[in-house]
Parts: C-alpha cells; structure tokens; sequence
C-alpha cells in the first residue's frame, strides 16, 4: 500500500497537460511549491522596500504642532514623602543598658491603638534590673552597717578623750600632789629634828652617828619633795599635752572613717535608688491621649523594626503619639532643586489614600545640609518638611504623598513645550511654520522652564506654529536649508492647541 498522499485531479489548468502517473504528480508538485516560495520572497521583499521608502520620506513621523499662547506659568519641584505629625509625643527608652547592647521588649500594644492617659504602652525586660537591686540591696545594709560601728568607734574616742581629761589625769595629779605633800612634810619634819640634833649635839646629848643619820633622813626627804615636784610637772606639762594629742588624732580618724562610711552608704543608697527608677521605668505609661504610632526606621544603612524582642538602646524612640491637627509630609529634595526651595512656598499635596481631593500646604522648613549618602555615588538630597495646613480626617502618620512646590509664577507670558527647543552652540533654536508652511529655523531667547514649558523672551509671538516634536525633522530641515531649499516636504501633523 502506497504511503504518498493523494492529490485531488484537476479539471482544468490553463498549461500543458500534466500527464497522468506518479512521476508527473510528484513534478506537479515541486513546481507548485517553487512558484508559492517565488511569490512570498517577492511580498516580502516589496513590503520591505514599502517600509524603508516610508522612513525615508517621513511616512509614519507623528509630528506635534504647538500654538504659541499667552498664558500664566507656573514652576514647580515634584517629589514624595512620609506623612507625619508635627508635633509628636516622643516615647523613648529610659532603661539603663548596664553593659549590655540595649534592653528588649517584652510586649507592646498594637501600633494604631488609641490609647488615654496613663495606659500601659510596653513592657521591658526588667530581669536584669531586678537581679542588679538584690544585690544594691545586699550592698546598701553592709554600708549601713559598717556606718554604725564607725560612729560608735568615734563616740569611744571621744568619750576616751574626756575620761582621760576629765578623770585619769586628775587623778593621777592628785596621787602625785599627794607624793608631793608627804615630801613635803617628811623634809619639814627631817630638817626639824636635824636641828633639834645639831643643838643637842653641841650640848653633849646627841652622839655624831645620831646626828649623821638626822642628816641622811632630812636630804632624803628632800630628794623625795624634789621627785614629786618633777613628777607633777612631767605630768602636766608633757604627758597632759599628748594623751590629749594622741586622743584627739583619734577622734578625727574616727570622725573621717564615719565620713566615709556615710558617703559609701550615700553612694549605694543613690545607686541602689537609681536602679529602683529604672525597674520603674521597664513599664512605660502613656503621657497623654493619642494613638500609637511605631517609631520605625526602614532606611537600608540602620534598619529599625519595633516589636516584640526587639533591642532598644538607651534613649532610643519607641513610639510616638502624634497631634492629629499638626501634620506634615517629610520629603527630600534632590541638590539639583534645593536652591529653588524656600520656606513658605505654597505645596500642592496629593495624598496616595485620596489623590482626587488634593490638599494645601507650606514649606516649614528646608535642611541646611544634605542627608548622608546611602551608597558611594548615591544621590545627593537635602530634607524639606511641608506643613498641611488643613489636614484631612484620617490622616495618619506613615502615609505617603506626591508634593508640588510651586517656587515661580509669573503671569501673561508666552510658552512654548520644552521638548520644541534645540540647543546648539550655547544658543537655543526653534522650527517654526510661516505662512506658506514652510518650516524655518527660528532663534529664540528662553526663560524659566518647569519641566514641560519654557518661557520664551523673544523670537516667537502669539499665535505662531512651532514643531513641539522638533527633534524628529530637526535634520531634514537643517539639510534642505544648507542645500538652499526654504521648504521641507509635508508631514502628517497633529496641532496640539492648549
């Protein structure tokens, strides 16, 4: 059974006549096909051809013809920005790190509540802490303790020192005074009797050794006076002066040694105290009626996520609760149009949750300097916070908005689009249509522009025709004119009349 495919018979064929048979057909059918692949390789070749032909005489250029018009002119810089309250609540981080990267949150109310007065905002993590007071405490009862036996050794001193003022030196002067006293009469009575002897021994009564010994008793009795005279006065005027000297140096060691104690227990007390306020402080309480607004930074250089587990440095802002009625949109100002940026220009504001209902606002502030750059030849941007001066229910904080600032405006000039001028050679040219329709190069003085129009000082007046698209016959009609040709060949246009 043949395989090939059966080929219908024709009736009628304006040719020679195909024989019948299998070898015919198969010719029959190559020459088909060469005359199919013939006409395809001319279609397309032509189409081609079509199409470069249409380039070349302009065909398909869709050339904008504008109208020279008098009319107001606005400039304006276009940018986005944050929304956020003027005025914020600020709640911040007052836990002491105590060596550590930050303290974490334990919990926090959900961002958007509405809280009142006095509400549990967070919680920190207050283990810590709590571990640190056991032992001020602990510290603080062995200061106070060691303050106590410091003022009872003072008190010893100084009551050592009026015992010994007061009772032993009086006491041991009294016992000398008496040593003295008895001296005292024992000379008396010796040198009496000594005289009674010599008298009697002149007499014959008393024997010379009788009276050799009423001598020896009289000079020893002498001596002893002499002795206790010494003693007395040592006793006074030595060892009176340093047992004073000696208690007195101890009363003021004592009394430094209580000073000490007593700052030691300041110092621990004030310590432990301080750490008390800070375990006060892991609960933080809502100082005012607002509603919650997470304090989060998403910039790609320090990436701040406020949650659960989250570490908090000292001083770091949580949450915010901001004034409802002192709104703002934070945005940034590429240095290119910084300069054109002053405080209280007026903003148009189109709010990204209502951008049909645009809103008014001011320019409040413009930073002096550029914020850092977040990677090497990254943009350089300055911030610029634009007040809303009537801002609209439900608007909060970390919504975004598109801001116009209008830094110029002048009225009745004439404009033309920005994209009609050419520049060349430090000079700007425009093509415009006289009255023939022809198009001439026409040179023009230019203005401010905002981005879409330019003002043009001099070298068009109202109602003229330029080419808006002007870049697109640019070439063709610099080339006609360097050839002596005043015309360029017609192109479909479109006139666009604002």
């Amino acid at each position: 059974m043949s395989t090939e495919p059966e080929i219908p018979e024709i009736d009628e064929f304006d040719g020679p006549a195909v024989p019948h048979g299998g070898k015919f057909r198969r010719l029959f059918r190559l020459l088909l096909t060469f005359l199919g692949c013939a006409v395809l390789g001319y279609g397309i070749y032509t189409l081609s051809e079509s199409y470069s032909s249409a380039d070349a005489e302009g065909e398909g250029v869709a050339l904008t013809i504008h109208r020279v018009v008098r009319e107001d002119f606005e400039s304006f810089v276009s940018e986005s920005g944050d929304i956020e309250s003027a005025s914020n609540v600020e709640i911040r981080c007052e836990v002491k790190s105590e060596g550590r990267a930050g303290t974490a949150i334990l919990s926090i109310v959900e961002e958007g509540t509405r809280v009142k007065k006095d509400d549990l905002l967070l919680q920190f993590d207050d283990s810590v802490i709590k571990q640190l007071l056991t032992q001020l405490e602990i510290v603080v009862a062995t200061d106070e303790k060691a303050l106590i036996q410091a003022e009872a050794e003072f008190t010893k001193a100084e009551q050592t020192l009026e015992e010994y003022k007061d009772g032993l030196f009086l006491v041991e002067k009294e016992t000398i005074e008496g040593e003295l006293f008895q001296a005292q009469s024992q000379f008396k009575s010796a040198e009496d009797v000594l005289k009674h002897s010599e008298k009697m021994f002149r007499k014959g009564f008393v024997t010379q050794t009788q009276l050799e010994a009423d001598t020896l008793a009289r000079d020893m009795a002498e001596r002893a006076t002499k002795a206790a005279q010494t003693k007395l006065k040592v006793l006074e005027d030595f060892t009176l002066k340093k047992k004073l000297s000696e208690y007195e140096a101890e009363i003021k060691s004592q009394r430094a040694t209580v000073k000490a104690a007593k700052y030691t227990l300041e110092l621990s007390v004030q310590r432990r105290d301080e750490v008390a306020e800070q375990l006060k402080k892991c609960k933080v309480y809502a100082p005012s009626a607002g509603q919650v607004v997470y304090a989060n930074n998403l910039n790609r250089s320090q990436k701040i996520i406020i949650e659960e587990g989250s570490i908090i440095r000292e001083g770091q802002v949580v949450i915010r609760l901001p004034d409802p009625s002192a709104m703002q949109v934070k945005a940034r100002v590429n240095d290119s149009k910084i300069n054109l940026v002053k405080v209280k220009n007026p903003v148009s504001i189109e709010l990204d949750v209502s951008p049909e209902a645009p809103v008014r606002g001011i320019v409040s502030k413009v930073n002096p300097f550029p914020y850092p750059r977040q990677w090497h030849g990254g943009p350089i941007e300055y911030g610029c916070e634009i007040l809303i001066l009537e801002p609209p229910a439900g608007l909060t904080p970390g919504q975004r908005a598109k801001i116009k600032i209008f830094v110029e405006e002048q009225k009745d000039v004439l404009t033309i689009p920005i994209q009609s001028v050419i520049e060349q050679s430090g000079s700007h040219y425009c093509l415009v249509r006289n009255s023939t329709g022809e198009w001439m190069t026409r040179k023009v003085e230019i203005g401010s522009n905002n981005g879409s129009f330019v003002i043009v000082k001099e070298g068009v007046t109202e109602g003229e025709e330029i080419a808006a698209t002007v870049d697109l016959i640019w070439d063709d009609v610099q080339r006609r004119q360097s050839n002596g040709q005043e015309t360029s060949q017609p192109y479909e246009s479109e006139i666009a009349e604002r």
